[in-house]
């Protein structure tokens, strides 16, 4: 059989609950697929004013079967 992933992609404007997120994500089993991209959102004349925040994560969702030796009920 083969593996099945799952995908999902933050995305945040706010520094502090990109982290969060990100944090959230990995103690729910999901794994960092790729680095996190970070590019201006808004910008007034040579500053910027927001940043917008992206990672990617995939987790591995393949039924898993039980192997090895089974007993036979009476």
């Amino acid at each position: 059989m083969a593996q099945q992933f799952e995908f999902y992609l933050l995305e945040s404007t706010s520094y502090e609950e990109f982290c969060s997120a990100v944090q959230e994500k990995l103690n729910d089993g999901w794994v960092l697929h790729g680095s996190v991209f970070a590019f201006p959102e808004y910008i007034t004349g040579n500053k910027v004013e927001m940043v917008r925040y992206l990672q990617a994560f995939v987790k591995d969702i393949t039924k898993r079967e039980r192997v090895g030796f089974g007993t036979i009920p009476r």
